[in-house]
């Protein structure tokens, strides 16, 4: 934290990252801050902020203090859309937990009669793309494919959906409004697989994993330092952390 001469309250983003359990990066003058893919992103001396794919105006332009991304502590409240403390008498930052994500049905009504009637996806073809870049590594904040040769969570379906003319957003809490929803028991190739951060946002309302759904109860996904992996969906870690699952194609 630090202080300027008329008592503003600059908070480092990549402290704001940690108290969350969030992972940071800093791509020249740009902060990317998530879980699997970057939730929200702030810009050195830009007032504009993006948080889950959508701008934020800050009312103070992040600066740079000691060579750390800093942003004012209302305008930290207004990116994470909750409460920000500086407890003066631990020394320590205290953030809320992080709200949900909403957005008006008429909007995912439109999105999924768009998006469903974009594509006659061969959905086999699609899988066998997809497992080309097993062992790929994974790299939070993942630039484009071709040029770093890594990818986050939502970086890779999102390549791989692009490659058979399905335009996905860039976020997994945003591709988690597309399509339709569907069950587990109505689950095929092809289709998205979403997953929950448990203890870091409000009632694990946010979206902050994603995968694609292969068939015979795994999915592929890149997370940590297998990368590109398949997992099983009904039993282990992701079992647990199951958000949402959606069509599509």
């Amino acid at each position: 934290m630090y202080r300027d001469a008329g008592g503003m309250t600059w908070i480092p983003l990549r402290e704001a990252a940690s108290t969350l359990g969030l992972n940071y990066k800093e791509l020249g003058d740009t902060a990317l801050i998530g879980f699997s893919d970057p939730v929200y992103e702030v810009h050195t001396n830009q007032s504009t902020a993006i948080t889950h794919g959508k701008k934020v105006t800050l009312k103070d332009r992040p600066v740079r203090r000691e060579g750390q991304l800093c942003v004012s502590l209302s305008d930290l409240s207004s990116l994470l859309g909750t409460a920000t403390v500086w407890n003066n008498q631990t020394g320590r930052l205290e953030i809320s937990k992080l709200p949900p994500v909403q957005e008006p049905a008429k909007a995912l009504e439109h999105r999924s009669d768009r998006i469903t009637t974009l594509s006659a996806v061969d959905t086999q073809q699609l899988v066998a793309y997809a497992k080309r870049f097993l062992g790929v590594n994974y790299e939070f904040g993942a630039d484009e494919y071709t040029k770093s040769r890594t990818f986050d969570c939502s970086s890779f379906t999102q390549y791989v959906f692009r490659h058979f003319n399905v335009d996905l957003p860039r976020l997994a809490s945003s591709q988690a409004k597309e399509g339709t929803a569907v069950g587990r028991s109505d689950l095929k190739a092809g289709d998205l697989i979403f997953f929950t951060v448990p203890g870091r946002f409000k009632d694990d309302h946010i979206p902050g994993h994603v995968g694609i759904y292969i068939g015979d109860g795994k999915f592929i996904h890149t997370w940590g330092g297998p990368g590109v992996q398949i997992s099983p969906l009904d039993s282990g870690y992701w079992h647990g952390v199951i958000f949402s699952m959606r069509r599509v194609l």
